[in-house]
């Protein structure tokens, strides 16, 4: 398992930031189109995107309403499982903790021992 910290843009733990004027929602799989225009609507915004995922779209807003107020909004209503705004996140550390990594000289060979003999370095993916 990698020890990864996420951050948000301004480098703080804990307090990631997020796009200005969008919104996440996921529907319930039970959701009609009516209800789903109807969320979207609510808020004064436009679907931008629909996500790989069932029934998740991205919504961009006009303005009229903050990003954590249209989260509120449209969290309570019928059909709709959550709303949250769409975050960014950086990863910041990705060494794993595996104390097994050093031999896996498949992912990062850094010319390391193996077996009998030294590994070369660089002959790996990059994992």
């Amino acid at each position: 398992m990698a020890t990864a910290e996420l951050t948000g843009a301004t480098g703080k733990v804990g307090a990631p930031e997020f796009v200005p004027r969008q919104v996440l929602i996921g529907f319930e799989r039970e959701a009609t189109r009516a209800q789903q225009a109807a969320a979207v609507a609510s808020v004064g915004g436009e679907i931008t995107r629909r996500l790989p995922m069932p029934g998740v779209v991205l919504i961009g807003l006009d303005g009229s309403i903050g990003v954590e107020a249209a989260q509120q909004k449209i969290d309570g209503l019928p059909g709709v499982r959550y709303a949250e705004p769409n975050l960014i996140y950086q990863l910041s550390e990705t060494t794993p903790t595996d104390p097994y990594y050093p031999y896996l000289w498949g992912l990062e060979n850094t010319g390391q021992q193996i077996l009998t003999s030294g590994g070369t370095p660089d002959a790996d993916i990059d994992a």
